[in-house]
């Protein structure tokens, strides 16, 4: 009976151990996966400032969201001149012969600067030209 119930402590014990280490293996995870998404987090943010960077990488998003409103705002100016065209198929292709692209979006981070600045000085330069005469 002695040998039996030293058998029935030492399982205990194991049970115990078992449980223990499920316990620390469970926390360590809890852990790993904490790790994980703070690293997910940086390599975004770490993606985000390489392409602001990176002078031949493409414009981001929020860029690309303002030269397209630059382009828009220059449309709508040249459409006060000139109802007859559309002028935003004029302002792109224009702007895609100037910077040697096929679409906006292939805008490198380098161009950025220039590109705003060619869409406001055009749109500057039909501000100067005299008063808004509207077609018929």
């Amino acid at each position: 009976m002695a040998h039996i119930r030293e058998l029935g402590l030492a399982i205990a014990q194991m049970a115990e151990q078992q449980l223990a280490l499920e316990q620390r293996v469970s926390t360590h995870d809890d852990r790993l996966d904490k790790a994980a998404h703070v690293m997910r987090a940086f390599d975004r943010r770490i993606g985000a400032l390489e392409e602001q960077l990176q002078p031949t990488a493409y414009l981001t998003d929020g860029q690309t969201a303002d030269v397209a409103a630059a382009v828009k705002a220059l449309a709508e100016l040249l459409t006060t001149r000139d109802a007859s065209k559309n002028h935003y198929q004029g302002v792109f292709a224009e702007l895609y012969r100037r910077f040697r692209v096929s679409s906006y979006k292939q805008l490198r981070q380098d161009q950025y600067a220039a590109v705003l600045a060619f869409l406001a000085d055009w749109s500057d330069s039909i501000q100067r030209s005299g008063p808004t005469q509207q077609s018929a």
